[in-house]
């Protein structure tokens, strides 16, 4: 009988702890899909801007900033930060 009651009370504590950490993941989860919702809204007023700002260029400067970009970007970033850093000094 005393086995049967430490048993008892030693599931009644880890019920408690599962609980509070189920309560402290959804906690955190919530937290997680606040800063997503942010982040998106984020996005949104920069592509919003981004779009205003590219209408007052040249079409053709954009293009072409538009393609330089897309090759740029399939290098990596610090190869080009790098020979930056060397043609600076």
């Amino acid at each position: 009988m005393e086995s049967a009651e430490k048993q008892k009370t030693t599931i009644a504590d880890v019920e408690k702890e599962f609980a509070a950490t189920k309560a402290q993941v959804a906690r955190q989860l919530a937290d997680i899909a606040a800063k997503i919702t942010a982040l998106e809204e984020q996005l949104v007023a920069l592509d919003t801007e981004r779009v205003q700002i590219a209408g007052a260029l040249d079409e053709d400067l954009r293009d072409s900033y538009e393609r330089l970009f897309k090759t740029k970007t399939a290098r990596p970033s610090s190869r080009w930060s790098m020979r930056s850093a060397t043609a600076a000094t």
